[in-house]
């Protein structure tokens, strides 16, 4: 596995990120400091960087359906931490990652792929 981002952030942002040699993609996001709050993860997806697909489906990771995609995914209050997966299935080029909140304190970001 390779790491592809690994940031913390305190606002809103959102991270464009070439996945054309990656499968099995994980994106992990935490909440950090937050007293009250959700912070919410979606993802768009493209294939030559300028036109994206709008939130896009992906796996939630607390699914009692592995096969289930949801379109956004949101944390609650502090140290808590989301799972998104997106299927082998997925073949887009580029996505790009939002990370959007109403709260305090920072978030973060950990992406992985495997090689392909």
């Amino acid at each position: 596995m390779k790491k592809l981002i690994e940031e913390t952030v305190t606002k809103t942002t959102s991270w464009t990120v070439n996945i054309e040699h990656f499968t099995d993609v994980c994106i992990q996001f935490t909440s950090v400091g937050v007293t009250s709050g959700t912070g919410t993860l979606t993802i768009d997806a493209s294939n030559d960087g300028a036109s994206f697909e709008v939130g896009i489906g992906f796996i939630n990771s607390v699914s009692a359906t592995p096969a289930t995609r949801v379109v956004t995914l949101a944390t609650s209050g502090d140290a808590d931490t989301k799972f998104a997966f997106l299927g082998r299935d997925f073949s887009a080029r580029i996505i790009k990652i939002t990370l959007t909140w109403a709260t305090d304190g920072s978030f973060r970001v950990v992406a992985y792929g495997k090689e392909k």
